[in-house]
Formats: structure tokens, sequence, C-alpha cells
């Protein structure tokens, strides 16, 4: 009877034991759960236009590597990356300033160490006027299809006072311009007589280049290779980005549903002179509504298109997504303030690849 009673306290004593250990071990769990966690140090805000990020192109691909380089290995506990894409200029605006005055972290309450904005459009900075006074000497911007010149003018005209803090980055077309010219002569060699072709080629842009500064080199390589200005029929919808916006809302349509109606109306006027065409088509998210209407018609046999970033096999693409990853990636690494004022892109780091090349090399003389 003792060695069973003897037997029974040691089995209670070891379970004592044990769940006194499996409590303590309860305990350090519950503490290390309950110590406090830091988010991220720094911060990518990537605005976009107005309903931009509608339609597939530029906007979608621009998004999709902001938050690559979140998860890449560099930046995966250090960044974080938002974005705001609004449904007119005003509240694009709000946005802008709400997040400029807000540098706390969402999640974690803690404040952001250094901020990056990215504009991916030129015509959002004067939306910094109101943003400017919550700036941080750490919150930089960088403005996407410009040039520093355009930025230091809007810079001097809004009283930014940003200095080098303000950055510019852009993607020259040049190269690949030229060869779609020499595609454009192997097109006439090979069709001869028996089509017949406009001398003119239609730049249709939404914007006229006398109010937006096109920073792609497009129509300036149009110009060098021997084109004269009568030689272009340059098209636009309207002058500034304010005056589309504003008719969208006074038509109460879209940006893609104008520009299918555009692309009807240049077809129509071009059709009407049985005449073909060569044009490049740079409307943004606009592109994919000419597209779908040369898809869905006769119209390829009277327009011969190259889409300004519209993700073509053949067309105009400036990667601006590479580029972002790979200027985001240098400004993760650096001290504030220290990225160059400009910065160019093209066809030598393969930020606009020549889709043409293939072809022409083997095609003309």
């Amino acid at each position: 009877m003792l060695t069973k009673l003897h037997h029974i306290v040691i089995v209670l004593c070891c379970m004592g034991i044990c769940l006194g250990s499996c409590g303590k071990d309860d305990d350090d769990s519950f503490d290390f759960e309950d110590e406090p966690q830091t988010g991220a140090s720094q911060q990518i805000m990537v605005v976009f236009a107005p309903d931009e990020l509608s339609g597939k192109g530029y906007a979608e691909r621009l998004l999709t590597a902001a938050y690559q380089l979140k998860d890449s290995v560099i930046s995966r506990d250090s960044l974080d990356v938002d974005f705001i894409s609004s449904p007119n200029l005003e509240t694009t605006a709000m946005n802008i300033e709400g997040w400029a005055e807000d540098t706390m972290n969402a999640i974690y309450d803690n404040a952001y160490n250094r901020r990056l904005l990215v504009l991916a459009e030129p015509f959002l900075v004067p939306m910094l006027a109101n943003a400017k006074q919550y700036l941080r000497p750490t919150d930089e911007v960088l403005v996407l299809k410009t040039t520093d010149e355009d930025l230091r003018q809007a810079d001097d005209t809004l009283h930014l006072d940003m200095g080098n803090r303000l950055h510019a980055m852009s993607i020259s077309a040049a190269e690949v311009t030229r060869s779609w010219l020499d595609y454009r002569r192997w097109r006439l060699k090979v069709t001869g007589d028996e089509y017949a072709y406009s001398p003119k080629i239609i730049l249709l842009r939404s914007y006229s280049d006398t109010v937006y500064h096109y920073c792609d080199s497009i129509y300036e390589t149009l110009i060098e290779e021997g084109l004269t200005n009568d030689s272009i029929d340059k098209i636009s919808i309207t002058s500034t980005p304010e005056s589309l916006y504003y008719l969208l809302t006074d038509i109460n349509s879209s940006l893609i549903e104008l520009s299918y109606f555009v692309a009807q109306l240049t077809q129509m006027q071009y059709s009407l002179s049985g005449e073909r065409q060569f044009a490049i088509i740079d409307l943004g998210m606009g592109n994919a509504a000419f597209k779908y209407h040369l898809m869905n018609s006769q119209n390829q046999e009277i327009i011969d298109v190259a889409m300004v970033n519209g993700d073509e096999q053949l067309g105009i693409n400036c990667l601006y997504d590479v580029a972002l990853q790979r200027w985001a990636t240098r400004w993760l690494r650096q001290q504030p303030c220290t990225m160059p004022p400009m910065e160019w892109h093209g066809y030598w780091d393969g930020c606009c690849p020549d889709s043409y090349a293939p072809y022409i090399k083997y095609l003309l003389p």
C-alpha cells in the first residue's frame, strides 16, 4: 500500500513539474506575442491619373513593378507600397495632400523615416502645391515622363522649394521611332502602287503638344529623320489634361468610350479619302479602345498603327516599370536626397526595346 502511494506521489510530482514547464512556455510565448512590433520604415506611394488603372498597359505594369520591388529581398522587411487612383482630379489632389500630412504606418502606428511619392503623370505636379507644407526633409518626389528642366520651372512657378528632393525620369523612344520609319519605308516598297498611302503620318495623342510637353522624343525624331511639320498630321483630343477630364464629366463618358469614338472618326476621315494611313497612337488607357476598334472592323486595312505603350508586339513601348524598379532600388540603398535630378532611359538600357529591328534588318538593304 505504501509502495503504491509512493508511486502515486512521484507521478503527481512529475505531472506538476510538466504542467509548470508548459505553463512557463505558454507565458513566454504570450509575452513574445505581446512584444511591440515595428512596421516598415520606408514607403513608396504611386499616384495615377484619374481612372488610369481602369485599362491594362502603362499604369498596370507600373503598379506591378512597385509591388515586385516590395517583395524583393532588399526591401521585404523595410518597405511599404501603396497607390492612389481616384475618380477625378479634385479627389486625387486631396488624397496626395492627405498622404503628405499622414506620415504614420497605418498598421503598426510608427512614423516612416523616408517616403517616396511617384507621380505617374507630369500634369499631377501642381497638386504638390497644397501638399508641400507637410513634406519632411526626407520625403522625395519622382515624376515620370518629364524632364528636370520642366520640373525646375514648375518648382519656381509653384514655389515648391523642394530642391534636391524633386526628381524626373523619362524614356526616349527615338531609336524605335527610327526603326518604325524604316518599317514604313519597307511597307511602301513591298506594296508598290497597288495601295495608295497618304503622304502624311497621323500622330494622335490625348493632349496638344503646344501645352503638354511630351518627353519621349517621338515627334523630334520624326523631324530629324526628314519629315516636315506639314507631313505630320498632329491630332489631339483636348488641349490639356484638365480640359479632358472636364469634358469626360460633361458628356458623362469614360476615356475608353471617348477613345473608341475618336478611333471611329479617325478611320472615317481617311477611309473616305481612299488612302491608307500610317499612324502613331498615344491615348494612354484609351489605346485599348482604339485597338478594339481595329480588331472589329476592316480598319486595319486602312490604318497601319504603332501603339505607344500599348503592349503590342509591334509598337513603341516605353518600359517605365523596368525603369522605376531600377531607380527605386538605388533610392532604397542611398542616403536621402542623393538621387540625380534627371535620369534618362531608352533603347540602350532595355527600357524601350526596338520591336521592329528583327524584321527590318532582313527586309531593307
